[in-house]
């Protein structure tokens, strides 16, 4: 059936194993009452017997529940990690658009004038051409270098940035979406409760 998931393909033989359970759950339990009531005679050997299947029913039961609430223990472990990996996330682009985005732009203002300055300063004022002294040149290089490697810088900022909207959509979405447990661990805790009953009373 191209409708069933693998989970529930595997989980399709379960279902069989819990019909003939309460089957014979109800079967042992209506005998049980019987006895009981004086309605009829018990049978030892049979009553033994079906004991002894419904407590090894009852440890299939139970090895079910156990299984199933393990995997949504770990499921909700793996859930919380993703949680706090995308709030990490967020927390660190919320810092680069709130603090190191301004803090990148003061700077390129700041080493932007700083150039201008030096270019004016170096450039002779009678033929406006630049002066050849080897001082002046080192430092107009100085600066432009900074000037270029924090425009990279506002690149990779800015990209951060851009991600912000999406990351938190994911953060808001994962919070809003709990992990629930598998419906077979309902199932197989019904069965379980019906086989203690049946088998301690």
């Amino acid at each position: 059936d191209i409708g069933v998931t693998g989970v529930q393909t595997c989980a399709l033989p379960i279902w069989l194993v819990r019909g003939m359970i309460e089957f014979e759950t109800a079967k042992i339990h209506a005998e049980w009452k019987a006895v009981k009531a004086g309605e009829a005679s018990p049978a030892p050997v049979a009553q033994v017997a079906q004991l002894a299947e419904a407590k090894q029913h009852l440890a299939q039961a139970q090895d079910g529940v156990k299984r199933y609430r393990d995997e949504y223990q770990a499921a909700v472990v793996a859930d919380n990690a993703e949680v706090r990996q995308l709030e990490t996330v967020v927390a660190q682009l919320s810092l680069a658009a709130t603090v190191l985005k301004p803090a990148v732009l003061v700077d390129l203002t700041t080493l932007s004038a700083r150039l201008d300055r030096l270019q004016r300063d170096n450039l002779c004022p009678t033929c406006q051409q630049p002066w050849e002294m080897a001082a002046r040149a080192s430092e107009i290089s100085r600066v432009s270098f900074e000037f270029s490697a924090k425009k990279e810088s506002l690149v990779d900022i800015e990209a951060k940035v851009a991600r912000l909207p999406s990351v938190q959509s994911a953060l808001t979405a994962k919070k809003g979406t709990p992990v629930q447990p598998s419906p077979m661990l309902a199932q197989f805790e019904s069965v379980s409760d019906t086989m203690k009953a049946t088998v301690y009373t």
